[in-house]
């Protein structure tokens, strides 16, 4: 019991404080080297800011979009890097801990499970995303991909028929 018999006053818990000036600067540099076509350096930046601000989301996000877009090795072949798709799932869910509700975090850890080919964990992190934006297309055309390869085929169909309504240019869905 708290003072007066009233019990206790529940836990405030304090935002993270803002990134420093050395990881905001990691950051973008990391942002414009991936834009100047030099991604093993953008990943060191990025590797930077997150461990200059570990509590700082969008350099948690960032780091995740990048190292899963460098997994997939360009050889000709649908060959993955799964340690670094590993580690970039990683960076994405800690993006999500740390801002549950983000759309774009939740939608980039459900289509970190999506490439993996981990169905039974992209179907309820897109269902997450839908939760919070419905007209997500590809949250939505992917949750339906996932059915499909779940071997759901009634939840597939009603799925795309979604997706084809979000997006009617998408041949894909048609």
């Amino acid at each position: 019991m708290g003072l007066l018999g009233l019990g206790t006053a529940p836990a405030q818990v304090a935002p993270p404080a803002p990134p420093s000036e050395e990881a905001k600067q990691a950051f973008y540099r990391g942002k414009v080297l991936y834009q100047a076509e030099q991604p093993i350096e953008a990943l060191a930046e990025m590797r930077r800011a997150v461990e200059l601000a570990p509590d700082w989301a969008e350099a948690e996000l960032e780091l995740g979009k990048l190292l899963l877009t460098l997994s997939f090795v360009r050889f000709g072949t649908a060959t993955k890097e799964h340690a670094l798709m590993d580690e970039g799932q990683a960076a994405l869910e800690r993006a999500v801990a740390l801002r549950p509700d983000h759309v774009q975090s939740l939608y980039w850890a459900a289509h970190g499970h999506f490439v993996a080919r981990r169905w039974e964990a992209a179907e309820p992190a897109f269902q997450r995303v839908l939760a919070l934006d419905p007209g997500h297309k590809l949250a939505t055309k992917e949750l339906g991909i996932a059915h499909e390869n779940l071997g759901e085929s009634e939840r597939a169909r009603a799925v795309f028929v979604r997706a084809r309504e979000l997006n009617r240019i998408d041949d894909e869905v048609r």
